[in-house]
């Protein structure tokens, strides 16, 4: 089985690769520093060039049920177990977030379809993996998973609800051809609502939902999430 990270390498290669051939600019990409660092999350007092709007992705590994045929991702990995509660606020605020679920788990797939990974990815975003029980029940641990002979993908908890709604991932790309140049307040005004959301040291409130102080221990928090910056 793979590592989150080579699945966040890879697909983030052939993403920048594609907004490249799609829109003629080549994205950079930025992730949230990590416990250890001198700043949890961002530093928002740096400058930043001038950006269209940035969006951030979730990727996840897959483990593969070979009897059941079906892909299984695990959420809520973290020391408060609310990850998933927490990109669902950063989507409420109105920033494009969404999860990066692989359709592979094996060394020899990324050899094969190296360079047409993307089609092979499911892409969700929080607001369509509410489980059973709504938002109030987002925390906890949790399980995505996606049967290969069906297609259909569940959330479960205790209990599995059904996911309806996936992200056209190239559909989305294709739209920035649309949006005009902005300055770096754009980049900054996200960079600052995401250590609202998951580097707050004291418990807050946001758009209704109260969210407990992030462990600063954590090193799970920011596992597999990249920004992606036009």
């Amino acid at each position: 089985m793979i590592s989150e990270k080579t699945v966040e390498l890879n697909l983030t290669t052939e993403l920048v690769n594609y907004f490249y051939v799609v829109t003629g600019v080549r994205p950079y990409i930025l992730a949230p520093s990590q416990p250890q660092e001198a700043t949890y999350g961002f530093d928002t007092s740096i400058g930043f060039p001038g950006a269209s709007k940035p969006f951030l992705i979730q990727y996840k590994r897959a483990e593969y049920r070979k009897r059941k045929k079906e892909y299984l991702y695990h959420l809520n990995r973290t020391a408060t177990q609310d990850q998933h509660l927490r990109l669902y606020i950063l989507e409420l605020l109105g920033w494009d977030v969404f999860y990066a679920l692989p359709l592979f788990h094996l060394p020899s797939e990324i050899i094969t379809h190296r360079q047409h990974l993307l089609p092979k990815t499911l892409y969700v975003k929080p607001s369509s993996m509410i489980p059973v029980g709504g938002v109030s029940a987002m925390t906890g641990h949790h399980e995505v998973r996606h049967n290969a002979v069906t297609g259909v993908t569940t959330i479960y908890s205790e209990e599995g609800k059904r996911i309806r709604s996936k992200f056209n991932l190239f559909d989305y790309i294709r739209s920035f051809n649309n949006i005009q140049q902005s300055s770096d307040i754009t980049l900054l005004s996200f960079l600052k609502d995401f250590n609202r959301v998951f580097s707050n040291t004291e418990q807050v409130k946001i758009k209704g939902i109260t969210l407990s102080p992030t462990s600063k221990d954590d090193n799970q928090m920011f596992k597999g999430q990249s920004i992606i910056v036009k």
